[in-house]
């Protein structure tokens, strides 16, 4: 027979200090369970989850989002989700691959592909290059006889 949290508070006495409690680690929470107590109970664990996994800036804003998640999940009825504890760690988990995600698209699209031409512009070596073997030819075309020289020349022109 299953009682939830809120009839067990109205049945049971009033603790004394010398009454046991439940462990800190306790994870039963009954239809009235409060955001308070599902954070205490589950933001060390959840925290330590994403201090291996996200940097160290963004940790509380994880933590934060996955509480919120929780919070607004099955229209905000806490009591519908039967272990907090494996939410938050799977929306922490999608979190930090929603993250992985845009950051990929962010590189992606910040990223420039690029010819050599485009940034430097002309290769100065291919351009000396160029203008060397042009004044070589040149010098030859001058050494030549003029009458071969200048067939040479109409040929190149046409």
């Amino acid at each position: 027979m299953d009682m939830d949290f809120e009839d067990e508070q109205k049945r049971a006495p009033a603790l004394s200090s010398g009454d046991p409690v439940p462990p800190s680690d306790w994870t039963g929470f009954g239809s009235t369970a409060s955001m308070e107590a599902i954070y205490t109970a589950h933001q060390p664990a959840l925290a330590r989850f994403l201090r291996r996994r996200a940097p160290k800036q963004d940790l509380g804003d994880l933590v934060q989002e996955c509480f919120r998640r929780l919070a607004m999940a099955k229209g905000g009825k806490l009591a519908l989700i039967e272990k907090p504890g494996a939410y938050l760690v799977s929306t922490a988990r999608n979190l930090l691959t929603d993250r992985a995600r845009a950051d990929t698209a962010r590189l992606t699209s910040q990223h420039h592909s690029f010819e050599d031409e485009d940034i430097a512009g002309p290769d100065p070596h291919a351009a000396l290059e160029a203008r060397d073997t042009m004044r070589r030819v040149g010098e030859a075309i001058e050494k030549l006889k003029p009458q071969t020289g200048s067939i040479s020349t109409e040929k190149a022109i046409s």
